[in-house]
């Protein structure tokens, strides 16, 4: 099954208004750096790079253009609704995050645990 991350790709790629969804994903807080899967960063990033044109503001490129700078692109069916979605990647951020800063802690308690204990 396809990841959180790829469904909320596809879902933002494949509605009737692309560039509306994205505007809603961006105003639900979703950024390129939440996201866990390498390719969908780069994707994401690259989306948002050309709906930022200044000469053609506010589009979304094509699937068909998407293929042509990612070939290894496949888009996955969303089994959730768009909102959740939007939650599960900011849920996996919030969690990567935090077993980086736990692991970071727990590894600390050996060499410096005043230090960990003021973090």
């Amino acid at each position: 099954m396809a990841s959180w991350d790829h469904q909320l790709l596809a879902a933002v790629l494949t509605d009737e208004n692309p560039s509306a969804r994205f505007e809603r994903a961006e105003r639900a807080g979703i950024t390129y750096n939440q996201f866990g899967s390498p390719e969908v960063k780069a994707i994401w990033s690259r989306v948002k790079t050309h709906y930022e044109r200044l000469n053609n503001y506010g589009h979304i490129p094509s699937v068909q253009t998407l293929a042509e700078w990612y070939p290894s692109l496949e888009l996955a069916k969303p089994v959730e609704n768009f909102d959740d979605l939007c939650e599960k990647v900011k849920d996996g951020y919030m969690r990567r995050r935090l077993d980086k800063y736990l692991t970071e802690a727990i590894t600390g308690l050996h060499t410096d645990p005043a230090a960990v204990a003021a973090t």
